[in-house]
């Protein structure tokens, strides 16, 4: 970017979150099928780890089980079910705050025979990181008991921390592989240094991708848009787990200046559905309803002579996802130079 005023900004917000994403492996024992394919697998796991971390460390539990204390200080109450600051800007706007956790499904089946692996992502924002090693215990418990027709279907095979720096195999640090651990320092942060000078990136939108504005879904999101909902997004996430700068929360007029020199092509966009099961119980009756939701899959080149001033922010995008219905394993994407 020509300007030094817009990356300056940027970098500083990026740098106030610290994250790893950790890819775990678990190895098929038995013959097993699982009840869903992604993006709603990411829903299943997400349901899975819950009733595991609220099992092994929820100390709000009522005496002879029920459900868990979302109001506690234990692993759940400040990984899963973390509760907005009444102190907090944005208190009114958000009932629920975004936990520091984000899933992925990486494997694209349900059926699994002996051997078979199925791998996922689990992105961990802030100091939540520190109890990486109570979290790894929940997965191993999570792949015995909460997944499969019978318990001991899966087992836990390794789980790696993954650079937020460099995104492939070769900047993975192994943190547990075949009950053998590895107490070396992870990565945390995006090598700013090394960030391309380029005027134009594809984003592959792996997952199903939800962006909507003014109540309706953006089937081609111009990068304003893009950049908005990232920024939003980041802005909220740094004020609740990182080092708060200030008021981050409203795009600044002159990124969003600078965000509408670039330009939207699609590449290979698809339109994409998915059928989103509610459960509402009212008094003896129970109501099953069905909502479709429509987005977008595939991938979408982005050029324009302001670019690179914004690839920080796609870069964090990559882990922390974009748009509605995160935490169901969509709004997955990846920055390809």
């Amino acid at each position: 970017m020509k300007t030094t005023t817009a990356p300056n900004i940027l970098t500083t917000l990026v740098r106030q979150l610290s994250g790893t994403t950790y890819r775990i492996v678990f190895e098929a024992r038995q013959s097993a099928l699982l009840p869903a394919y992604p993006p709603e697998l990411a829903a299943v796991l997400r349901g899975a780890l819950h009733t595991a971390v609220a099992h092994l460390y929820c100390n709000g539990r009522r005496p002879g089980g029920g459900k868990p204390c979302q109001r506690c200080n234990c692993l759940f109450g400040t990984l899963l079910e973390p509760q907005m600051p009444p102190d907090h800007p944005d208190a009114r706007r958000f009932r629920n705050p975004p936990p520091p956790y984000r899933l992925s499904v990486v494997t694209d089946r349900r059926w699994f025979s002996p051997g078979d692996r199925l791998t996922f992502e689990c992105t961990l924002l802030g100091a939540v990181n520190e109890q990486i090693k109570s979290l790894i215990l929940a997965w191993q418990w999570m792949a015995w008991n909460n997944l499969g027709q019978k318990p001991g279907s899966f087992r836990l095979s390794s789980v790696h921390a993954r650079s937020w720096e460099k995104p492939d195999k070769s900047a993975s640090y192994p943190v547990l592989e075949n009950t053998t651990w590895y107490d070396g320092p992870l990565p945390g942060s995006i090598n700013f240094l090394a960030l391309p000078e380029t005027d134009r990136v594809e984003l592959f939108f792996s997952s199903l991708t939800v962006i909507r504005q003014k109540g309706h879904t953006v089937l081609l999101p111009s990068f304003t848009l893009l950049v908005e909902r990232l920024w939003q997004r980041a802005s909220l996430h740094v004020s609740l787990y990182g080092q708060t700068i200030g008021e981050l929360h409203e795009l600044p007029e002159y990124l969003r200046q600078f965000a509408a020199r670039v330009k939207a092509e699609p590449v290979d966009l698809k339109i994409g559905h998915w059928e989103k099961k509610q459960h509402h119980r009212h008094r003896r009756t129970n109501h099953h309803h069905r909502h479709q939701i429509t987005g977008i899959r595939g991938t979408i080149r982005y050029f324009g002579p302001e670019l690179s001033g914004f690839i920080p922010l796609l870069l964090l995008g990559q882990d922390i996802g974009v748009g509605k219905y995160i935490p169901f394993g969509m709004g997955r994407f990846m920055v390809r130079y």
